[in-house]
């Protein structure tokens, strides 16, 4: 597998997700489940490794980490892709097992409780376990279609995501985020195959559009060589009066002291 995670993040509330998604289970139809599209995002080159593709469904449009209703997790496998849904039954985490053929044929494999450690999970463990609470850095706009360094979204560290819309931003306290402005957001805009391609090829600038923190660092810089240079010129200008006020002080006698040997 690659070293990316392919994150389509979707909600009930939202139109469009509703009318490319449905249900979300593989065989119902809809664009979002159909074969090609998801080999376009899983293994958008066939040379390449394959990402791992992930659609995270929140209960509504808030898209906070809490409200995270269903997991899919698509693998491509030879000719067929496989989905592991994982959602909640009765308060524990379950998972339905379904695969897709390139001819569009779709089995079931069945649905099962997910164990750790041979004990139920519930669903908010589960959750908190699977799904970094930053997602909610990029919960905006649905769909939204992200890319992350699966090192990343493991560690749950630097949670850097590539958006297929709008500014991923690194704002002044350090966090990577989307930057959850309408006057931006149509301002960039990439096809996600484009972006699966540019992943799984190596080619995606991975790092954030714009650095905020440096720009706050350049601020900060530009305000101390203000403050030292209005500091200098002020300690200049204090010699100057203080030479002034001595050379004062020096003539008032009306005639000034020579060296013994000076010609009068």
């Amino acid at each position: 597998m690659s070293d990316f995670i392919f994150t389509v993040l979707t909600a009930e509330g939202c139109g469009h997700c509703h009318h490319s998604r449905g249900d979300g289970l593989l065989g119902n139809g809809k664009h979002f489940l159909q074969y090609d599209f998801l080999k376009s995002l899983s293994k958008p080159i066939q040379s390449q490794k394959s990402l791992t593709l992930l659609n995270i469904h929140f209960s509504s449009m808030g898209g906070r980490q809490n409200m995270v209703r269903e997991i899919s997790k698509f693998t491509y496998l030879e000719n067929r892709i496989q989905q592991e849904m994982y959602s909640n039954s009765n308060d524990k985490a379950s998972v339905t097992v379904s695969s897709i053929t390139k001819d569009g044929k779709v089995s079931r494999h069945g649905n099962k409780i997910v164990k750790d450690n041979g004990k139920d999970i519930n669903w908010g463990q589960f959750i908190d376990k699977k799904i970094s609470k930053k997602i909610e850095n990029y919960t905006y706009y649905f769909p939204c279609f992200i890319i992350f360094r699966k090192k990343d979204w493991l560690e749950g560290k630097d949670f850097l995501g590539i958006t297929n819309s709008g500014f991923t931003i690194l704002d002044k306290d350090g966090v990577y985020k989307l930057e959850k402005n309408p006057q931006t957001l149509g301002q960039r805009s990439v096809e996600p195959s484009s972006l699966a391609i540019a992943a799984a090829s190596g080619s995606l600038d991975f790092k954030p559009h714009k650095n905020l923190k440096e720009g706050e660092k350049e601020k900060k810089e530009k305000k101390e060589e203000e403050k030292k240079k209005e500091t200098g010129e002020k300690k200049e200008g204090e010699k100057k009066k203080e030479g002034e006020e001595k050379k004062e002080i020096k003539n008032t006698c009306g005639f000034l002291i020579k060296h013994y040997d000076d010609e009068e």
